[in-house]
Formats: C-alpha cells, structure tokens, sequence
C-alpha cells in the first residue's frame, strides 16, 4: 500500500501529517523513533510550484520532520510552503539516489 499523507502546514519547519483513507500513513510504515528511522519523502503543493524531496523522520506519529533537503524549488533548499493543501508520498523520484 503506499505511503500517502496531507499537510495544510506553512512554512519550513515540520510538517503536521493528515491520514487519507486507503493510504498507508509514514507512522505505520517507519515508526517514530527518530532520526533512526530516516526515509525518503516529497513534498508537492497541489496549486503552486512548491515542491521539495528529501530525508526526515517522524516526531510522533502526526509531525514530519525534515531533515536533508536534497532537492527543491527553492534552490534545493528548504521551501517554506505557501497555505494550501501539500500531498506528501514516500515515492522516490528520478536522480534521488544520485543526489544524496
């Protein structure tokens, strides 16, 4: 099942995850156990070019927190999201392996 989650979050800081029914949330597939349990994340603003991929881990069960942005829109640095709604996946993207 894929890793698929909201956020309504501005700004760059940690990133409060919604649940989407049918959707694999990042708490069940990496725990929340810190920066032990580092994984790959992308970000994407659903109306405006925002988007960042990079490592994080989990604070709780609900707060993303990134860690290493390894590319974005911002001059692959972090982006401070604007309001709206942001889909966020554990989909790898191309050159991801590449850039770390």
């Amino acid at each position: 099942m894929r890793v698929y989650e909201t956020s309504a979050t501005e700004g760059a800081g940690p990133l409060q995850l919604h649940h989407q029914t049918g959707s694999r949330s990042f708490y069940s597939a990496f725990g929340a156990n810190g920066a032990a349990d580092a994984f790959l994340y992308l970000v994407q603003h659903r109306d405006l070019n925002e988007w960042e991929a990079g490592t994080g881990h989990l604070a709780d069960a609900g707060t993303l927190v990134r860690d290493t942005v390894i590319a974005s829109s911002n001059a692959d640095a972090a982006v401070p999201f604007s309001a709206g709604v942001k889909d966020i996946t554990n989909d790898i993207y191309e050159g991801a392996y590449d850039a770390r």
